[in-house]
C-alpha cells in the first residue's frame, strides 16, 4: 500500500507516541478536574486538593494550576521548605497561584511568608488560596515583581501557562499581550525583611533572574540569604553568569533537578556534603 510505510512509521515515532501518551494524559485530567471544579462552583467543596496536600481556587485550564494538581513540580524544593529547621522568612518571587507560600507556611518554623505576583488575575487567585488554606496571617500577599527599580513595567503574558508571565520579551511563552504592572527594588524589599533569621528564596522569573538576583544582592538582608531556589533555562539565561555570580557571594552548592533546556537549580551556602 503506497504510503504506508510512511503511515506507520509515523504513527510509532517516539514524537508521536509522546504526543498521543500527553494526550492523554490531559484529558485524564480534565475529566477528573472540571467536575471538581463544578462542584467548588456549586459550593459541594471549598477548593480543589492538589497533590502537594493544599487546596486550590479552580484555575482547570491553566498550565501551572495542572502542574500544581498533578505534582508535576515534584517534591524537592516542597521538601526542602517543608523540613527546613531553623526559624526562617521566604520570599516567593514569581509565586502565582501560590503553591510554595503555601507549602513553606506549613513549617512551624517559618516566620513569615512574602509572596512576589505582579498579573492582576493571578494575584486575586493567589490572595483566594491564602485564604483558603487559613494562612492569611503566615503569608503576605504582594501585587509587585522584583526588579531593578521601584515603578511600573510591561510584563509579557502567555495565553495557557500563568507561569510563563515574563518581563523579558526573549523568552518562548511571551506573547503580544501585556500588562502594566508595579515593581519594587532593593529599598522596597529592605522595608519587608526586617528579622534576623535565614532568609529562603524561591525564585521564577522567566528570563528575568539575573535582573533579580542582582538587585537582591544589594538588600541589606542578602547575607541571610541561606539558599535560592531559581529555574534556569538555557534558551534565554547564561547558566554560569547566574552560578558565578552567586559563588562570588558565597554560595557553594548547586544542586540541579530536571533536565535541559530547562532545569531548577538549589544554590546554597551549604557546601554540598556528596
Amino acid at each position: 500500500m503506497p504510503g504506508s510505510k510512511t503511515f506507520f512509521g509515523k504513527y510509532h515515532s517516539k514524537e508521536y507516541i509522546n504526543e498521543r501518551r500527553h494526550l492523554r494524559g490531559l484529558l485524564g485530567y480534565y475529566i477528573k478536574y472540571i467536575p471538581m471544579s463544578w462542584g467548588v462552583r456549586l459550593g459541594l467543596s471549598s477548593g480543589i486538593l492538589t497533590r502537594y496536600g493544599v487546596e486550590l481556587t479552580p484555575n482547570v485550564f491553566d498550565a501551572t494550576f495542572r502542574m500544581c494538581c498533578e505534582g508535576g513540580y515534584g517534591t524537592f524544593l516542597s521538601s526542602y521548605m517543608v523540613d527546613y529547621e531553623k526559624p526562617f522568612i521566604m520570599l516567593d518571587i514569581g509565586a502565582n497561584q501560590g503553591l510554595f507560600s503555601l507549602l513553606a507556611a506549613q513549617n512551624t518554623k517559618c516566620q513569615q511568608v512574602i509572596a512576589f505576583e505582579p498579573v492582576a488575575t493571578t494575584f486575586q487567585l493567589l490572595e483566594q488560596n491564602i485564604e483558603l488554606n487559613l494562612a492569611t496571617s503566615r503569608i503576605k500577599a504582594v501585587q509587585a515583581a522584583v526588579s531593578d527599580h521601584a515603578g511600573q513595567a510591561r510584563i509579557f503574558l502567555s495565553k495557557t501557562h500563568s507561569g510563563g508571565a515574563s518581563l523579558s520579551q526573549s523568552t518562548v511563552h511571551s506573547s503580544d499581550k501585556t500588562e502594566e504592572i508595579e515593581t519594587v527594588s532593593a529599598q522596597q524589599l529592605n522595608e519587608m525583611v526586617t528579622d534576623d533569621v535565614d532568609v529562603v528564596i524561591k525564585l521564577n522569573a522567566e528570563g528575568h533572574e539575573e535582573t533579580v538576583i542582582k538587585e537582591l544582592i544589594k538588600t541589606n538582608f542578602f547575607p541571610q540569604v541561606q539558599a535560592i531556589f531559581y529555574e534556569r533555562d538555557v534558551r534565554w539565561v547564561d547558566p554560569n553568569m547566574l552560578k558565578n555570580l552567586l559563588e562570588e557571594q558565597g554560595f557553594k552548592s548547586f544542586k540541579r533537578v530536571g533536565k535541559e533546556p530547562r532545569l531548577d537549580v538549589l544554590a546554597s551556602r551549604e557546601a554540598d556534603e556528596t
